[in-house]
């Protein structure tokens, strides 16, 4: 599994994955849509904590800054 995600991908996508999850959290969200958007900032925020986006694999993309 190769990395994908760069830096300042990575750095939206968990502040992004943490503020979803303490909406819910906190109770701003509730129910069904408050569910689904933690889930979607959990898996936000693990994609960023490993670097690696499926969904950008499949797209062939890739965030990561090539170093010269």
């Amino acid at each position: 599994m190769k990395e994908n995600v760069g830096r300042t991908d990575r750095i939206l996508r968990m502040a992004g994955g943490a503020t979803l999850m303490a909406l819910r959290l906190f109770g701003v969200t509730r129910g069904f849509w408050g569910t689904l958007l933690a889930t979607v900032g959990l898996i936000e925020l693990f994609s960023g904590y490993i670097r690696y986006c499926p969904v950008l694999d499949a797209l062939g993309l890739s965030t990561v800054e090539e170093k010269s």
